[in-house]
């Protein structure tokens, strides 16, 4: 494998509590009807806050695979098509600014969902992202469990949008609405 990919796991050190250990019984209910088994790519070229993100997510049930680049973050989501990214914008090789610019002209990555994490907290920017699609957007420093509640956030706000647009085409179909 990719010394710069890695796929975690939530294997935790004698004594470390995880963080699923105090879940909700909201957060249990969404455990329970498998969100918290989606896959979420995090690109973040900052050791420490990609392994603490990865296992923070891990623990939390997501299935997690992480690239400290553009590139290789672009050929992880190609590849493994996650149910959701977290980005940094300030990336070696390839800025996460490139890699959102490219996803949304793919067909096959423009509807994954992206929520930036980064430094940049320039409202401009944020509002730019923000207008262009990006689903959210996060300044660091910030709260793993912030960034965790966020992502669910946003993968309820596509999953209700989602079981939305069926009942509308079910409904245009029907006899009555034409």
């Amino acid at each position: 494998m990719d010394q710069r990919v890695r796929i975690f796991d939530t294997t935790m050190r004698d004594g470390e509590q995880s963080p699923g250990a105090t879940l909700t019984s909201s957060e249990k209910l969404e455990i329970a009807r498998g969100l918290a088994r989606m896959g979420v790519a995090i690109i973040e070229d900052e050791a420490d806050i990609a392994g603490v993100l990865a296992n923070c997510f891990a623990c939390e049930g997501f299935q997690v695979m992480t690239a400290r680049d553009g590139e290789v973050g672009l050929d992880v989501i190609q590849r493994h098509r996650p149910d959701l990214i977290v980005l940094d914008l300030m990336l070696p090789s390839m800025t996460g600014w490139d890699m959102f610019r490219y996803m949304k002209t793919d067909k096959s990555l423009q509807n994954i969902p992206v929520v930036v994490l980064s430094a940049n907290s320039d409202v401009a920017n944020r509002i730019s992202l923000l207008e262009q699609g990006v689903d959210d957007y996060i300044v660091k420093p910030c709260s793993v469990r912030e960034v965790i509640a966020r992502a669910r956030a946003v993968l309820r706000r596509g999953e209700r949008s989602s079981l939305g647009r069926e009942a509308h085409d079910t409904q245009r179909y029907h006899p009555d609405c034409r």
